[in-house]
């Protein structure tokens, strides 16, 4: 496998924004891929290694941290410096068991082991 799958993590806190980037159907099962953009925010209070995840205007929830990744997120921070873009493949889901169940949206993205990036034409499908 040539990439990696990460999770978004903080999307519970980011349901409104998620909501408004994806439209997805009240109830049932949920799947979107977009285009996420990657952008470090060194002057975060939490984290000086946080990187944002965007879905067009909306800030979606953060790059999951962890000690693997913090060199990923070096090089976010460096091809953001040198003007190049970091977009990525997002996937968006709700699974449910039953139609009538709600559910939170959670977010993942395929960040390729080589650092290239990928060139997504963004979808929408339901599941």
């Amino acid at each position: 496998m040539n990439h990696s799958i990460v999770r978004v993590a903080g999307t519970s806190y980011h349901q409104p924004a998620l909501v408004e980037a994806t439209d997805p159907p009240l109830m049932g099962s949920f799947r979107y891929e977009c285009v996420a953009t990657l952008v470090p925010e060194p002057d975060n209070p939490h984290d000086e290694w946080a990187v944002k995840v965007m879905i067009g205007p909306h800030h979606v929830g953060y790059l999951a941290s962890n000690r693997r990744l913090k060199r990923k997120h070096q090089t976010i921070r460096d091809m953001r410096a040198a003007g190049d873009r970091t977009d990525y493949i997002g996937f968006v889901r709700r699974h449910v068991f039953e139609e009538t169940d709600v559910a939170p949206l959670r977010m993942s993205l395929r960040i390729p082991r080589d650092g290239k990036l990928y060139k997504p034409v963004p979808s929408r499908s339901s599941a």
